[in-house]
Protein backbone atom coordinates (compact mmCIF):
# COMPACT_ATOMS: atom_id res chain seq x y z
CA UNK A 1 0.00 0.00 0.00
CA UNK A 2 0.97 3.53 -1.02
CA UNK A 3 0.24 6.01 1.41
CA UNK A 4 0.44 9.67 0.13
CA UNK A 5 1.50 11.46 2.95
CA UNK A 6 1.52 14.87 2.73
CA UNK A 7 3.61 17.73 3.81
CA UNK A 8 2.11 18.90 7.00
CA UNK A 9 3.93 22.35 6.84
CA UNK A 10 1.46 24.95 5.81
CA UNK A 11 2.73 28.15 4.11
CA UNK A 12 0.39 31.27 5.33
CA UNK A 13 0.87 33.85 3.08
CA UNK A 14 1.27 37.12 4.90
CA UNK A 15 -0.03 40.47 3.31
CA UNK A 16 2.63 42.82 1.93
CA UNK A 17 3.04 45.76 4.43
CA UNK A 18 5.85 47.27 2.37
CA UNK A 19 3.60 49.35 0.43
CA UNK A 20 1.26 49.37 3.33
CA UNK A 21 3.36 51.87 5.60
CA UNK A 22 4.42 54.19 2.49
CA UNK A 23 0.23 54.41 2.21
CA UNK A 24 -0.25 55.35 5.72
CA UNK A 25 2.47 58.10 5.46
CA UNK A 26 0.98 59.34 2.55
CA UNK A 27 -2.44 59.63 3.94
CA UNK A 28 -0.95 61.26 7.17
CA UNK A 29 0.90 64.17 4.98
CA UNK A 30 -2.21 64.71 3.01
CA UNK A 31 -4.61 64.78 6.15
CA UNK A 32 -1.80 67.61 7.27
CA UNK A 33 -1.94 69.55 4.24
CA UNK A 34 -5.39 69.30 3.87
CA UNK A 35 -5.80 70.39 7.41
CA UNK A 36 -2.95 73.69 6.89
CA UNK A 37 -4.97 74.91 3.68
CA UNK A 38 -8.47 74.74 4.72
CA UNK A 39 -7.54 75.62 8.38
CA UNK A 40 -5.61 78.52 7.66
CA UNK A 41 -7.27 82.10 7.34
CA UNK A 42 -6.67 84.52 4.78
CA UNK A 43 -6.29 87.63 6.60
CA UNK A 44 -4.61 90.76 5.99
CA UNK A 45 -1.38 91.77 8.88
CA UNK A 46 -3.42 94.71 9.91
CA UNK A 47 -3.04 96.98 13.45
CA UNK A 48 -6.16 98.47 14.37
CA UNK A 49 -6.97 100.44 17.66
CA UNK A 50 -10.50 102.32 18.47
CA UNK A 51 -9.51 106.40 19.03
CA UNK A 52 -11.95 109.54 19.75
CA UNK A 53 -13.16 110.93 16.95
CA UNK A 54 -13.91 113.77 19.10
CA UNK A 55 -13.42 114.14 22.99
CA UNK A 56 -13.85 110.92 25.22
CA UNK A 57 -15.69 108.96 22.52
CA UNK A 58 -15.40 105.71 21.25
CA UNK A 59 -16.44 106.35 17.89
CA UNK A 60 -13.51 105.88 15.30
CA UNK A 61 -10.69 102.98 14.30
CA UNK A 62 -7.32 103.94 13.54
CA UNK A 63 -5.89 101.03 10.99
CA UNK A 64 -2.78 100.93 10.05
CA UNK A 65 -1.20 97.95 7.12
CA UNK A 66 1.50 96.35 9.00
CA UNK A 67 1.54 93.62 6.11
CA UNK A 68 4.03 92.79 3.29
CA UNK A 69 2.19 94.29 0.24
CA UNK A 70 -0.75 97.29 -0.50
CA UNK A 71 -3.98 96.17 0.19
CA UNK A 72 -7.45 97.40 -0.71
CA UNK A 73 -10.00 98.11 2.36
CA UNK A 74 -13.46 96.80 0.42
CA UNK A 75 -15.55 97.89 3.96
CA UNK A 76 -15.66 98.16 7.52
CA UNK A 77 -18.46 97.24 9.61
CA UNK A 78 -18.92 98.38 13.47
CA UNK A 79 -20.86 96.28 15.98
CA UNK A 80 -22.56 94.02 13.31
CA UNK A 81 -24.89 96.83 12.17
CA UNK A 82 -26.06 98.64 9.12
CA UNK A 83 -26.52 101.84 10.93
CA UNK A 84 -23.30 102.37 12.26
CA UNK A 85 -21.82 102.76 9.03
CA UNK A 86 -18.36 103.75 9.05
CA UNK A 87 -16.98 105.98 7.19
CA UNK A 88 -13.22 107.00 5.82
CA UNK A 89 -11.41 110.42 7.06
CA UNK A 90 -7.51 111.31 6.23
CA UNK A 91 -6.80 109.29 2.79
CA UNK A 92 -9.66 111.98 1.37
CA UNK A 93 -11.94 108.58 0.43
CA UNK A 94 -15.01 107.34 1.96
CA UNK A 95 -15.77 104.21 2.60
CA UNK A 96 -19.43 103.07 3.66
CA UNK A 97 -20.44 100.14 5.53
CA UNK A 98 -21.25 98.54 2.53
CA UNK A 99 -19.08 99.53 -0.48
CA UNK A 100 -18.49 99.16 -3.91
CA UNK A 101 -14.92 98.76 -5.93
CA UNK A 102 -15.13 102.41 -6.96
CA UNK A 103 -15.20 102.95 -3.21
CA UNK A 104 -12.76 100.82 -2.14
CA UNK A 105 -9.30 102.81 0.25
CA UNK A 106 -5.95 102.14 -0.93
CA UNK A 107 -3.44 101.12 1.93
CA UNK A 108 0.16 101.31 1.16
CA UNK A 109 2.64 99.14 4.08
CA UNK A 110 3.18 101.28 6.63
CA UNK A 111 0.20 103.73 5.72
CA UNK A 112 -3.04 104.43 7.94
CA UNK A 113 -6.35 105.15 7.64
CA UNK A 114 -9.00 106.65 10.02
CA UNK A 115 -12.88 105.19 10.22
CA UNK A 116 -15.30 107.15 11.98
CA UNK A 117 -18.98 106.37 12.73
CA UNK A 118 -21.77 107.62 15.04
CA UNK A 119 -22.11 104.27 17.17
CA UNK A 120 -19.65 103.88 19.71
CA UNK A 121 -17.27 101.31 18.03
CA UNK A 122 -17.05 98.04 20.30
CA UNK A 123 -16.76 95.33 17.04
CA UNK A 124 -15.23 96.30 13.69
CA UNK A 125 -14.93 93.94 10.95
CA UNK A 126 -12.86 94.73 8.14
CA UNK A 127 -13.50 93.55 4.13
CA UNK A 128 -10.02 93.63 2.30
CA UNK A 129 -9.36 92.23 -1.29
CA UNK A 130 -6.73 90.23 1.12
CA UNK A 131 -9.11 88.58 3.36
CA UNK A 132 -11.11 89.69 6.20
CA UNK A 133 -10.62 90.11 9.99
CA UNK A 134 -12.54 90.80 12.72
CA UNK A 135 -11.59 93.01 16.57
CA UNK A 136 -13.39 93.42 19.60
CA UNK A 137 -12.83 96.51 22.29
CA UNK A 138 -13.51 96.86 25.75
CA UNK A 139 -16.52 99.29 26.33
Amino acid sequence: MSDIVGDNTTTETKPKRKGLWWKILLGVLALFLAIMVLGSTNSPDLQVSRVSAFINDKRAVHIVNIGQKMLQIKSVVANNRDDCVMRAYGTGAAVKARSTPNQWVPLQVGEDVYFSSRCDVVHVDIDTDQGSISYSFDR
